[in-house]
């Protein structure tokens, strides 16, 4: 079965759970990370550099597969396989739309829809014309982003995850027990929310902070305070 518009978030999350457990139990990963650390000898690429490269494949489901492999960055030189890193993620076409899921590291699974990554390409002024490619750029750089959760009073709970130069955006789906992210802003223009947008968040990221519970972390804290000084600075203007 192929990751198509038809099915639901439901039934793409079982599909994507049963591939992912498939691939990794299969020799696909061993045999791409070779591949991938054979090529860096093979062009000399310095031990030091991260060096990223994509491999695109398909599962016996028909789904679309991108592992994307560089050093380890816990690590200063690459000496080995085992010094590799990986992203491994799914995409699909909904008319001409591209979706992306993800599972993270934590075993939650990541929805990112075709308006975050148009915006990301609008607002951090990249020249990239295929989408896909944009996608392979953006997780390349955000795999880790810093994802938390804010309270809602109509029952709905908003996802915000910190990333390298500025925020994604969206929504968790309590049914399903994923988050969904559907848009970008970039830290320096934090301003192309409404105003309406920009009192709700804020009313929201107060609300979060309120019921802060210091198990989160510190970087939770600092990072909801950074943003919301970003936007009561904009509401000032």
């Amino acid at each position: 079965m192929m990751l198509v518009e038809r099915m639901n978030r439901k039934e793409i999350k079982m599909e994507v759970l049963n591939d992912h457990d498939t691939i990794f139990a299969s020799s696909t990963i061993v045999r791409l990370a070779t591949e991938y650390y054979r090529e860096r000898n093979k062009l000399h690429i310095k031990k030091e550099a991260e060096y990223h490269r994509c491999y695109e494949f398909k599962t016996k489901s028909k789904n679309n597969w991108i592992i994307s492999l560089f050093k380890d960055p816990d690590l200063k030189k690459i000496q080995k396989i085992e010094d590799c890193s990986c992203i491994l993620y799914t995409y699909y076409y909904a008319g001409k739309n591209i979706s992306v899921i993800r599972v993270a590291p934590s075993g939650k699974i990541e929805f990112y829809y075709a308006h975050l990554f148009s915006r990301y390409r609008e607002r951090m002024g990249l020249d990239i014309p295929n989408l896909l490619d944009v996608v392979k750029y953006y997780l390349r750089l955000n795999a880790d982003s810093w994802n938390r959760k804010l309270p809602d009073k109509d029952g709905q709970i908003k996802v915000i995850g910190t990333l390298k130069g500025g925020f994604q955006l969206g929504e968790y789906d309590k049914e399903n027990q994923c988050d969904v992210f559907k848009t970008f802003i970039p830290f320096a223009t934090a301003n192309l929310l409404t105003k309406a947008d920009r009192k709700e968040t804020i009313s929201k990221i107060k609300l979060s902070l309120l019921n802060w519970n210091p198990i989160d972390g510190e970087d939770y804290y600092k990072d909801m305070i950074f943003y919301l000084d970003i936007l009561e600075n904009e509401e000032k203007k």
